[in-house]
């Protein structure tokens, strides 16, 4: 049985990963029963829920009959999370604070000799901005009706307003407006 008194932080050292993927590599090339993390965070910031708290991970020697182990998927020794994985990850830490009140969060690399989270991986500020009370989910007065509008539209799904965009969707955005021929 799993006692946590600390979270654990890792990336897949990967540029794309599923859960689905990550889980089978796991199960059938490693020989787990599941996969080795409690919570998954996948590139456009979808929350994935591994092993029930309860059970002992495998994603930490030493450390996995009393840790919760979080993955972002990326290469964080290349580039840094994005802020839709950010943002997903604090509130995470806020729903884990409810259960086991504010636990400490390390990196892999603390307890082992990878460089895990990532070289690039935020810690610092994933440090300043864990466990805050609030995270800003109201849409923006200037914005409510356009965001209102998109809802409506089928355009986004309401969730997340304060979600940031990437470059990449944002040119995808520009050239269906015509703005790019």
């Amino acid at each position: 049985m799993n006692n946590p008194n600390k979270i654990i932080l890792h990336h897949s050292a990967t540029n794309e990963g599923t859960f689905e993927s990550i889980r089978k590599y796991h199960v059938k090339t490693k020989g787990w029963k599941d996969i080795g993390y409690h919570y998954l965070i996948t590139t456009d910031g979808k929350l994935h829920k591994g092993r029930d708290e309860k059970e002992v991970g495998a994603h930490t020697i030493g450390q996995n009959a009393k840790s919760i182990g979080i993955c972002l998927v990326g290469n964080f020794d290349k580039y840094r999370p994005n802020a839709n994985q950010l943002h997903t990850l604090y509130k995470l830490l806020n729903d884990v604070k409810i259960r086991y009140g504010q636990l400490p969060i390390h990196g892999h690399n603390e307890f082992s000799t990878k460089t895990c989270p990532g070289l690039k991986f935020p810690m610092k500020e994933v440090l300043e901005k864990a466990y805050k009370d609030e995270i800003d989910e109201e849409v923006s007065h200037w914005a409510k009706s356009s965001w209102e509008k998109a809802v409506e539209k089928g355009i986004n799904d309401g969730i997340g307003p304060k979600t940031q965009v990437t470059e990449e969707q944002l040119m995808v955005f520009f050239d269906k407006l015509g703005l790019l021929d």
